[in-house]
């Protein structure tokens, strides 16, 4: 199953190097929600395509965006890239009942934005020796996102296909626009 991560691109670069799709900016970590920059670096991502970008516009909701919010002045773009892991990656599902109880965790403490509690399950989670974790997202609870831990799916994970850089047309911004009442302009 594919793997969806939204990133900010250089345009060229495909892997792990600062501009590519698996490149995890550690320097930047420490306030997302499941981040444990003292542990390991964490990507985020979905199995659903639209949930990425949900994510990355969802604080534009009842606002405009265009062309300017996908692309910086540093040349960087908001681009999109389906990865895909092996078998050997070890991505607990805590959309399973069975895997909440077996960790006691409940669906409040999974849905909290208390980042010291999701931060602490990350940890947690790490700790068992999985790859990642999936959880539902806050926007829409069908939608799966997921953690992965970077030094343990880097040798796990491979980018399917080339990135797609984002814009007002494409389909999965116009889906997660309309669902958050985000207007969209070129």
């Amino acid at each position: 199953m594919d793997l969806f991560r939204l990133f900010l691109w250089d345009g060229k670069s495909r892997g792990a190097s600062s501009g590519g799709p698996l490149f995890v900016p550690r320097d930047r970590q420490g306030a997302g929600r499941h981040d444990i920059p003292e542990t390991d670096g964490v990507l985020y991502g979905s199995w659903v395509a639209i949930s990425t970008v949900a994510e990355a516009i969802k604080s534009f909701r009842g606002r405009t965006i265009g062309g300017d919010f996908f692309r910086r002045p540093d040349g960087l773009v908001l681009a999109i890239a389906p990865l895909e892991p092996d078998d050997r990656a070890v991505i607990v599902d805590l959309n399973d009942p069975r895997n909440l109880v077996k960790r006691g965790l409940t669906p409040a403490k999974m849905a909290t934005f208390h980042g010291q509690t999701t931060q602490d399950i990350a940890r947690r989670l790490y700790d068992e020796g999985a790859a990642g974790f999936s959880w539902w997202s806050a926007l829409e609870a069908e939608w799966q996102n997921v953690t992965l831990f970077e030094s343990r799916v880097k040798k796990h994970l491979k980018v399917k296909d080339a990135p797609i850089v984002l814009h007002a047309r494409l389909p999965e911004v116009q889906e997660a626009a309309q669902r958050l009442v985000i207007t969209l302009r070129d």
